[in-house]
């Protein structure tokens, strides 16, 4: 991508949610060290842990 593709908000969430779906897959599934890996913070879980107790604050799964 170039710099001015990464300043429009939809190409950077584009870009965003595919590097965290590559460590996603990498990971097999694992959300704590796909997160890490994303934030560059592997082995260090107070990012992972901030973003998923933010999610499960805000989203809930209807059954």
């Amino acid at each position: 991508m170039t710099n001015d593709q990464l300043v429009r908000i939809p190409d950077n969430v584009r870009m965003g949610t595919t590097i965290l779906g590559y460590y996603l897959r990498k990971e097999r599934g694992n959300y704590q060290r796909a997160l890490q890996r994303y934030n560059g913070s592997l082995g260090r879980p107070q990012y992972s842990d901030m973003v998923i107790d933010r999610l499960a604050s805000r989203w809930t799964v209807a059954n």
